[in-house]
C-alpha cells in the first residue's frame, strides 16, 4: 500500500510546472535575462511545456519577439526557475 501511495505521489508532483511557474514569474524572468527594464514590458505570445523545460515565445518591448527556454518551475526543482535562454 504504501508503494502505491509513494508511486501516486511521484506522479502528481513529477510534471506540474504550470502550478509553481504563472505568467508573472516568467515574465519576471524573461525580462530580466533580455535586460528588459520592466517585467510588464515582456507580453507572453505563446506557451508550451515539456517536461523538463517550458517554450515560451514573447514580445519585449525594447527586444522584439523571442524565442526562450525556461528550466525548472516544477516539483523536482522546488520551483526554482533556471535562467531562461533565449534567440
Amino acid at each position: 500500500m504504501r508503494y502505491v501511495v509513494a508511486c501516486l505521489a511521484i506522479a502528481a508532483m513529477s510534471g506540474c510546472a504550470s502550478s509553481l511557474m504563472s505568467d508573472s514569474r516568467l515574465q519576471a524572468a524573461i525580462a530580466k535575462s533580455l535586460n528588459e527594464p520592466d517585467p510588464s514590458d515582456v507580453q507572453i505570445i505563446s506557451r508550451d511545456e515539456q517536461w523538463p523545460a517550458t517554450y515560451v515565445t514573447v514580445v519585449g518591448k525594447h527586444t522584439g519577439k523571442r524565442r526562450c527556454i525556461v528550466g525548472g518551475g516544477d516539483w523536482s526543482s522546488l520551483g526554482v526557475i533556471y535562467p531562461p535562454a533565449c534567440s
